[in-house]
């Protein structure tokens, strides 16, 4: 069996809800459970899925957006595939990770969620969401949550105020602008050296 079929019947079986393999199983009973889990590796190496907790998979924006659509036979006996977008970005995985946490989190909470522990993922992710700040899709709360050390000022916490969807803001340096896929809305910065 094609793989890229197993795949897009475990994404399809997933836009039910979140679940562990035994879960799938019951909703794919033509799939064995080895091919699940490579059908789910398969979608989280390609940013579809991704697995939260103890085995709990997790359909991302990406997976909803994917094309839902049955493979059929093409032209001299092919098979027509679904196109698998490429891995998203770190910025769109902790956009998603922030919606999951219902729309409020500390940059360090995203980083344990998303797995990611070096210092220029925190200051990537600081200067991202500064210039969303800056345009009015996020909130930075004027009280703190306490840091890990005792001598820490405490870490910022994030709120998107509005909820606008699944694709995470673009910010475009060269431009100065923040451009939202979800509205097709762009909205300038203020000039260099005047975002907070």
């Amino acid at each position: 069996m094609n793989a890229r079929w197993i795949s897009h019947e475990v994404l399809r079986a997933l836009k039910g809800g979140p679940g562990r393999v035994a879960d799938l199983e019951t909703r794919l009973p033509g799939l064995r459970p080895r091919q699940i889990s490579n059908g789910l590796y398969t979608l989280r190496k390609n940013g579809m899925a991704e697995m939260l907790g103890a085995g709990q998979w997790y359909i991302t924006a990406e997976g909803f957006c994917a094309p839902d659509e049955p493979i059929v036979p093409g032209a001299a006996g092919q098979t027509r595939t679904m196109k698998i977008p490429r891995k998203r970005s770190f910025r769109q995985r902790a956009w998603q990770a922030l919606r999951r946490k219902g729309g409020k989190a500390s940059i360090p909470d995203l980083l344990r969620v998303l797995d990611a522990d070096r210092p220029m993922d925190a200051n990537n992710l600081g200067a991202y969401f500064r210039r969303l700040a800056a345009v009015g899709l996020l909130v930075r709360l004027k009280r703190r949550v306490a840091g890990d050390a005792s001598t820490s000022p405490g870490y910022i916490v994030w709120v998107i105020p509005a909820e606008i969807g699944p694709k995470a803001p673009i910010w475009r340096t060269g431009k100065n602008e923040v451009y939202d896929p979800n509205t097709g809305i762009t909205y300038p910065l203020p000039p260099k050296g005047a975002t907070p």
